[in-house]
């Protein structure tokens, strides 16, 4: 089967990024990837089947570069219009969208933008702090949630990234200690006992503390069982092989074994399309496609059929219903107003046109 590829050149700011897609018959996958100073910034890809024929394939390659294409322009889009307003939570939420497009240096230039306004908003030193995580600046990410703390102590987010920072630090008395705190705030959360039940291995192998390291697989294996106990989702193969061998005294092993299922697990629910929906929502001027937001939709369905118990999921989807709505309405007081250009004195039409503006959308 043949193997088509597509590139753009996309100017940002004072960069300059190639978008690049193509296909791989070996391995049955489209992949479109973002490129700036000839280094790999992100890919993502979407896997097909091999029945197609080659006008189908040619169509499905060109359709998913298209995409890609229109969701990083969205972004940029997104970032001139709201770049330099008064409006913060456009702009956090600007932030967000770079470091989910791994935009790290982007993401980092407009917190300090916005921190010149506004330095008392905690969250965005939860995100600087995240940041520095992915560049591996463990240090530098400890100091930002430190300071994320310090605005704001009940957060049980920064107690728990606090913890990831000094777990890879090797500090794991101090990790241990933040995860419990986070615990404290948020007794649900499962996240923060599964890095617990990590951080109690780790430090049975660096035996930074020694009386914690001799009860490391009872403490860990308790946290890993409250962990799956709140997140069903954390039970996979890797998640099973690694009880098994953190029971049988093999720690190394095991964390290697919960490391590798909790990637997994992160592989497998990341939902950056949400994120993108809003941007290319926020970004449009004359609003999305009803296709698109049907799409978005249907995309929401069949998280939910797997994610049942995520109610941010369906928080997520009556959102796009009022999206969805919005449109509709849009389309609707169109049609009204064509209505009253051929005929103004068309007062029905006029009547629904008001009832139809007066109903403002919540997002």
């Amino acid at each position: 089967m043949e193997s088509y590829f597509f590139d753009d050149v996309l100017n940002f700011s004072d960069a300059s990024y190639l978008l690049k897609t193509m296909n791989s018959d070996s391995q049955k996958r489209i992949i479109s990837s973002v490129f700036r100073g000839g280094s790999l910034v992100y890919s993502r890809h979407e896997n097909y089947n091999g029945h197609l024929n080659e006008d189908e394939l040619f169509d499905k390659v060109r359709g998913y570069h298209e995409n890609s294409k229109n969701h990083i322009m969205a972004l940029f889009d997104f970032s001139k219009k709201y770049r330099s307003s008064k409006d913060l939570g456009k702009r956090t939420l600007l932030v967000r969208a770079f470091m989910k497009n791994k935009m790290y240096q982007e993401a980092i230039n407009e917190i300090a933008a916005i921190l010149q306004i506004d330095p008392k908003l905690s969250v965005l030193y939860l995100y600087l702090g995240q940041v520095r995580l992915q560049l591996s600046d463990y240090r530098e990410a400890a100091n930002c949630f430190i300071k994320a703390i310090e605005q704001d102590q009940d957060f049980s987010d920064y107690h728990f990234h606090l913890g990831k920072s000094y777990l890879k630090l090797k500090e794991c008395r101090q990790a241990i200690n933040e995860f419990i705190k986070a615990i404290k705030l948020n007794s649900y959360y499962g996240d923060a006992y599964y890095f617990l039940g990590l951080a109690y291995m780790v430090n049975a192998v660096v035996k930074e503390d020694f009386d914690l390291a001799k009860g490391a697989s009872s403490y860990a294996q308790k946290c890993f069982n409250k962990a799956v106990q709140l997140n069903p989702n954390f039970m996979n193969e890797d998640f099973e092989r690694g009880a098994k061998a953190l029971a049988s005294g093999d720690i190394a092993a095991a964390h290697k074994l919960f490391t590798n299922g909790l990637e997994q697990l992160t592989r497998d629910s990341q939902h950056d399309f949400i994120l993108e929906f809003y941007i290319q929502y926020l970004s449009s001027e004359r609003g999305l496609e009803m296709s698109v937001i049907h799409a978005y939709i249907e995309k929401l369905k069949v998280l939910l059929r797997k994610y049942a118990g995520y109610a941010d999921l369906h928080h997520e989807l009556g959102i796009a219903y009022i999206v969805l709505g919005k449109c509709t309405n849009n389309m609707a007081q169109k049609s009204f107003r064509a209505a009253l250009a051929i005929n103004p004195a068309y007062a029905e039409a006029q009547r629904m046109l008001d009832l139809e503006g007066s109903n403002r959308s919540l997002v």
